[in-house]
């Protein structure tokens, strides 16, 4: 990874905030705070589009959003492990999400990738956990999360949705499995 730089983050990135309703790009040396080569971000960061297989630098918090969609990444490595608002990371070239945050405020946007696995999610997303489907990906283990929705498929939407965020997270995995293995998302219905 590269040493950080504020000029080098805003290479990749833009850092914007709301003000008043409206999106104004803040100044990076005022909301960019780089500690032993870990970005901190006060705002908001989104992709400027380059494409790009890995981040070249590690963000640390984002106290926004945080956008790396359509650059290529190959991994998530270089994410942040806190986002305060949405994450979102669709139009990508993940296998998996490792590096993803750890901790996210709001949604999780992972749509239009080619996941072979959901290893490396985060622990905690808030909001809407969104993705494609994907025949054979097992997802099960999207139910520790409150709402999920899976594009274009409703009929899985619903039954994943059914016992997401449902407590003992256990039956609610054995009930989903039977209900998707029942409704033919057999390859689904593994953790």
């Amino acid at each position: 990874m590269s040493n950080a730089t504020p000029e080098i983050v805003t290479d990749y990135f833009s850092i914007v905030s709301g003000e008043k309703g409206r999106k104004v790009t803040l100044q990076s040396s005022e909301h960019i705070l780089i500690h032993d080569n870990i970005i901190d971000v006060t705002g908001t960061v989104r992709t400027i589009y380059k494409k790009i297989k890995q981040i070249p630098f590690q963000f640390g918090r984002v106290d926004g959003s945080f956008s790396c969609n359509n650059m290529d990444l190959t991994p998530l490595f270089g994410c942040p492990h806190t986002v305060l608002r949405g994450f979102y990371c669709f139009e990508n070239k993940l296998t998996s999400l490792v590096g993803s945050p750890r901790t996210v405020g709001g949604d999780f946007n992972c749509h239009t990738n080619p996941f072979t696995t959901l290893a490396g999610m985060p622990d905690t997303v808030r909001g809407i956990f969104y993705l494609d489907l994907i025949p054979d990906l097992p997802m099960l283990s999207l139910l520790k999360y409150r709402t999920i929705f899976v594009y274009e498929h409703f009929d899985l939407t619903d039954i994943i949705s059914k016992y997401a965020g449902k407590k003992p997270l256990r039956q609610a995995i054995i009930q989903c499995q039977k209900e998707l293995i029942d409704n033919g998302f057999a390859g689904n219905a593994s953790l």
